[in-house]
C-alpha cells in the first residue's frame, strides 16, 4: 500500500510539472493521530473578553486596521509565581499560536476573521499532509514544504523546506547547497530579501518570479466569461449588466498561501468567505452582486497587497480598495458591473485613486416618548416620529446608528421645559424626561469620530404654533428656546459629507427676542 501511495505521489508531481511554474498544493492522507486541543477564535471586531482557564484571560479590543489582518488585545496571566498583564497584537492566520503560561503549560489558539464572534474548543480528529510546491524550475529542481492540517484547515505542523531534483522522471531529495548550485542567481548585486521562503529565481534569469491574479465573472445574459488577469476588466462596461458571481485564484505564487473573498449579494447580504477559485455569489437566481471583499492569506500576504476596484451602477468606477476593505455599495441596491484586481508588492503604490471605494446608505433610527402615547416605535432615515395636528408634546427621545459604516457615535441633547439644556447622551440613550409631563422644546444632534468625517446629520422639528422649522445639522439647535413651545414631531436624516440638505435650512431655531437698555 505504501509503494502504491508513493507511485501515486510521483505521478501527481509529474502531472503538475506540465502546468505553468508557480506555487500549488495537494493533499496526502496522513495516518497521524494526535491527542491535543486548541481554541479557535472566530472574531468579528467587537470588544470581547475570553477566559481560557483560571490562569489566562484574553481581551480583544478591535482590529488594528481596516484590512483585518491583526487584532489589538491584552493578555492577563495569573499563577502562583506570575502576575502579568501585557498589551499584544494577534495576527489572523491559519497556523496555531500559543500563550506561555508556565514552564510546561501553554494555551494554543488560532484566530480567524468572522461575521460573528464564536469561541470553539477544538479537539481535531483528522489530519492530512498538504504538500505545497513553492518553486519549480525548468532544470527539474523544485522546492516543497509539507504542512499538517486538521479538518478545520488549521496548520498544526510545518516541516522544513525540502529540495528536489528530477532526472529521467526520477525525483530525489537534495541539499540546499546542491539546489543553489543548480540554480545560481546571476545578478550578485541584487538585494537579498529576508523571508522564510526566498524569492524564486528561474534558471538563466535574474528576474524574480511574480505571482499573478486570475478572475472570472458570471454576468447577466452572458454567463461565465473567460478568466482575465492582473488588472484586466472582468464584467461589462456600458451594458448595464449585473455581475452575479465571481471566481478568483492565484497563479505562479512564490510563497505559500492563497486568496479568500466574499460578495454582498442582493437579498442575501454578505455571504460567507470562499477561497482559491471557488464561486462567490449566485448563478441562476438573477441576483446582483453589490460589493466585494478579498484578502491574501498565508505567507504571500506578508509580501503583497491585493487591490481591487469595481464599476458600480450609476456611480461608475469607484476607488481602489485593498486587503479586505469593501468595494462597491451596500443598502443602495446598485449592481456590480465590472471589476479589476491587481497585486502590488507590500507597501507599494496603489494602482489609482483610493477615494471612496465603498458607498453605503447609513441608517439612523429614532423613537420619541409622546404625551399620552408613551414610547413610539422606531422609525428611520427621515420618517416622522411624534404627532402632527394633535397638539401632543414630545417628552423624550432615543437616537441610534444602525450598523455604522465607521467608528464613532451619535450624540444628542434636548432642551426641556423647566430644566433647560440637558447633558448630552449617545447611541440610544434617553434624552428628556418621562412621567413628569415636561415638554421637549429643542434638540441638538451630532456625529463623532470617523462617522463625522464621512457624514452630516440633518434634523428638523415640528414646533407648537410654528409648524415645521428649517433643517439644522451637526450640532446646531433645532426648535425654540424661551418661547415655551413644545416639539411635537421630528425627522432625522444622514447625508454623505458635504451632500445636499434634505430641504430648506432657513430658521431651524427660534428664540425669544431680548431687548437690552441702559440708563444714566
Amino acid at each position: 500500500m505504501g509503494r502504491k501511495a508513493f507511485l501515486l505521489l510521483v505521478i501527481l508531481l509529474i502531472c503538475f510539472g506540465s502546468f505553468s511554474k508557480g506555487s500549488f498544493a495537494y493533499e496526502v492522507e496522513s495516518s497521524n493521530t494526535r491527542d491535543f486541543s486548541y481554541f479557535f477564535i472566530h472574531y468579528n471586531g467587537e470588544e470581547k473578553k475570553i477566559v481560557f482557564n483560571e490562569h489566562v484571560t484574553l481581551t480583544l479590543t478591535g482590529w488594528t486596521d481596516e484590512s483585518k489582518s491583526s487584532v489589538h488585545g491584552k493578555i492577563d496571566i495569573h499563577t502562583d509565581s506570575t502576575n502579568q498583564t501585557e498589551d499584544i497584537t494577534i495576527n489572523v492566520t491559519d497556523e496555531l499560536n500559543e500563550f506561555a503560561v508556565k514552564e510546561n503549560e501553554s494555551i494554543q489558539y488560532r484566530l480567524a476573521v468572522s461575521d460573528s464572534f464564536k469561541l470553539e474548543d477544538v479537539h481535531p480528529l483528522k489530519f492530512h499532509d498538504q504538500i505545497s510546491v513553492i518553486s519549480e524550475n525548468e532544470n527539474g529542481t523544485s522546492i516543497e514544504v509539507v504542512k499538517t492540517i486538521d479538518e478545520y484547515g488549521t496548520v498544526i505542523d510545518k516541516k522544513d523546506l525540502t529540495y528536489y531534483e528530477t532526472v529521467e522522471n526520477q525525483k530525489k531529495a537534495i541539499s540546499k547547497e546542491e539546489y543553489d548550485s543548480l540554480n545560481p542567481v546571476l545578478d550578485s548585486s541584487a538585494e537579498v530579501q529576508s523571508s522564510e521562503y526566498p524569492p524564486i529565481v528561474s534558471v538563466g534569469s535574474s528576474e524574480e518570479v511574480t505571482p499573478s491574479i486570475h478572475y472570472a465573472a458570471h454576468v447577466q445574459d452572458i454567463g461565465w466569461q473567460k478568466p482575465v488577469s492582473d488588472g484586466e476588466m472582468a464584467g461589462t462596461n456600458g451594458q448595464a449588466k449585473r455581475i452575479e458571481a465571481i471566481q478568483i485564484f492565484l497563479d505562479n505564487a512564490p510563497y505559500s498561501g492563497g486568496i479568500s473573498y466574499k460578495t454582498h449579494v442582493q437579498d442575501y447580504g454578505w455571504l460567507d468567505s470562499v477561497s482559491d477559485g471557488k464561486i462567490s455569489g449566485t448563478t441562476g437566481e438573477g441576483k446582483q452582486a453589490e460589493a466585494i471583499q478579498m484578502n491574501l492569506t498565508g505567507e504571500i500576504a506578508n509580501y503583497y497587497d491585493i487591490y481591487y476596484r469595481v464599476h458600480s451602477q450609476d456611480y461608475g468606477w469607484l476607488g481602489w480598495a485593498k486587503n479586505g476593505e469593501s468595494a462597491g455599495t451596500e443598502r443602495l441596491a446598485k449592481q456590480l458591473e465590472a471589476i479589476e484586481i491587481v497585486l502590488v508588492k507590500k507597501g507599494g503604490e496603489a494602482p489609482g485613486s483610493t477615494d471612496q471605494p465603498f458607498l453605503i446608505k447609513q441608517t439612523v433610527v429614532y423613537s420619541t416618548h409622546v404625551e399620552t402615547y408613551g414610547w413610539m416605535g422606531y422609525v428611520s432615515n427621515g420618517k416622522m416620529s411624534g404627532t402632527k395636528g394633535e397638539a401632543k408634546r414630545i417628552e423624550a427621545i432615543k437616537i441610534d446608528l444602525q450598523d455604522p459604516s465607521y467608528s464613532g457615535d451619535i450624540t444628542y441633547s434636548t432642551h426641556v421645559q423647566d430644566y433647560g439644556w440637558l447633558a448630552s447622551v449617545s447611541n440610544g440613550e434617553i434624552s428628556g424626561t418621562t412621567g413628569k409631563g415636561k415638554q421637549v422644546e429643542a434638540i441638538q444632534v451630532n456625529l463623532t469620530g470617523e462617522m463625522a468625517k464621512h457624514y452630516d446629520i440633518y434634523y428638523r422639528v415640528h414646533s407648537q404654533d410654528y409648524g415645521w422649522l428649517g433643517w439644522a445639522k451637526n450640532g446646531e439647535s433645532a426648535g425654540t428656546e424661551g418661547l415655551a413651545k413644545q416639539v411635537e414631531a421630528i425627522e432625522i436624516v444622514i447625508v454623505e459629507k458635504g451632500g445636499k440638505a434634505p430641504g430648506s435650512t432657513e430658521k431651524p431655531f427660534l428664540t425669544k427676542p431680548i431687548v437690552v437698555y441702559s440708563t444714566h
